[in-house]
């Protein structure tokens, strides 16, 4: 009977070993430095001081969208910026709006094409033409009442010192499309300058 009684509890406790390690989560596929937070959803707009697009702004534009406070916007032409860096896939950057004025390095971009379409295969053209694009999580939202399509991605160039997470937004227009870019020198720059981003995807109109 002691025998039967000593193997009855080992089994039972083997039972509960094998069930803790089942119900014991495993790791989360976003768990990653890289990947567990790439989208931000509760970010906030920032404070709107000027805006950009109208005839009557420092660039004229297929949409229109608030700026945030102390960024500030110049038109882009391949000729200031050399004709490789300022076109990838169907579009041309247009304008660029510096954060240096409000404390952070890096720009808000846009880029312009005169590609119509669904705004998912303009974006994807856009990414094919970067090869340091890694991780990219893409979704379809509304902006403006069109179905725009977003990706956050990571950029992994190997002569750079760090990897950094970069945002795009495609907007479809009927005179082609919108494209608004978000980079910074690093993460915690991106991160600081997303309100900025989010005001001008808040308050875009096509």
């Amino acid at each position: 009977m002691g025998a039967l009684t000593k193997n009855f509890r080992l089994a039972a406790v083997m039972i509960m070993a094998v069930t803790a390690c089942e119900s014991e989560p495993g790791p989360s596929p976003a768990s990653s430095s890289q990947g567990a937070r790439p989208w931000l959803d509760d970010t906030k707009p920032a404070a709107a001081e000027g805006k950009v697009g109208g005839a009557d702004t420092a660039c004229k534009l297929p949409v229109q969208f608030d700026t945030a406070a102390k960024w500030k916007a110049k038109q882009v032409t391949s000729a200031e910026e050399g004709g490789s860096l300022t076109n990838q896939g169907t579009f041309t950057m247009v304008c660029e709006i510096d954060a240096k004025p409000a404390g952070n390095l890096g720009f808000l971009r846009v880029w312009t094409s005169r590609t119509t379409g669904q705004a998912r295969a303009a974006l994807d053209r856009f990414l094919a033409d970067d090869r340091n694009i890694t991780v990219p999580e893409i979704r379809e939202v509304k902006v403006a009442g069109a179905t725009a399509a977003e990706v956050t991605y990571v950029r992994d160039n190997p002569t750079a010192e760090v990897k950094k997470r970069e945002r795009v937004l495609v907007v479809p227009t009927p005179d082609g499309a919108a494209l608004l870019h978000l980079g910074g020198l690093d993460d915690e720059e991106h991160d600081q300058m997303l309100p900025a981003y989010v005001l001008a995807k808040q308050t875009m109109k096509i």
